[in-house]
């Protein structure tokens, strides 16, 4: 689950715990053990899925929602056709601005380009720009967080398109081939790999507002409610 979608969910329950009480607030659908442990009372589904197709059990859980609320615009990609009743879209909030350690991040779904990477004897050296893989449907999310580290944001094949990334330099990889030669040359060319990691944390100052993120989320909750 991107780190996002962990920091905007915690607010909420921290801000809006005497919000609509007898709703159920239910993240993260990829769980499959997560609707056995379940109250019973509407239910607030925050999916935050990891893939571009949703498990049997995360869609039946996400068709039990009263109100849905996904925090990257991305995400209604993976969700579509399998969601019912209302969709908030929460937008994504500015993470802390903290300098990363450089070289590479890659996404948690990218293991098999990480092994490809390995493979090909690829590796950054001491001192290398940071560059972060982001592959899933929340792919804002992760580039905010990869644009707060100073990183250079290099999205995988499959990965869904957004005019935020394209406006933050982002560099969008159509096969394996292409992720090897985008991140190389980041790696071997700094002052290019420094123009795009301005580009990049210019666009977090185009990210929601926290309280307006809230907002969203006490609006889909105030939905669930009211049936």
């Amino acid at each position: 689950m991107p780190t996002a979608v962990r920091r905007v969910v915690a607010l909420a329950e921290e801000r809006l715990g005497s919000v609509a009480p007898g709703v159920v607030v239910a993240v993260g659908a990829d769980d499959p053990a997560l609707a056995a442990r379940l109250p019973t009372g509407p239910r607030v589904v925050v999916p935050a899925p990891a893939g571009r197709r949703p498990a049997p059990w995360a869609v039946a859980l996400m068709a039990s929602a009263a109100a849905t609320v996904l925090v990257d615009p991305c995400e209604g990609v993976a969700v579509a056709g399998v969601v019912r009743g209302p969709v908030v879209v929460a937008g994504v909030p500015a993470p802390p601005v903290a300098p990363g350690p450089g070289g590479l991040t890659s996404d948690p779904g990218s293991r098999r380009m990480s092994a490809l990477w390995r493979a090909e004897g690829c590796a950054a050296a001491p001192g290398a720009p940071g560059v972060t893989w982001v592959a899933g449907p929340a792919v804002v999310a992760q580039a905010a967080e990869a644009w707060s580290r100073g990183d250079v944001v290099v999205t995988l094949p499959g990965a869904p398109r957004h005019d935020m990334l394209r406006r933050g330099g982002a560099l969008a990889a159509r096969s394996s081939l292409e992720v090897l030669e985008a991140t190389r040359l980041l790696f071997g060319a700094r002052p290019l790999a420094h123009e795009l990691a301005r580009r990049g944390r210019q666009q977090l100052d185009a990210l929601d507002r926290i309280d307006d993120v809230i907002a969203r989320f006490a609006e889909a909750l105030l939905l669930a409610e009211a049936g």
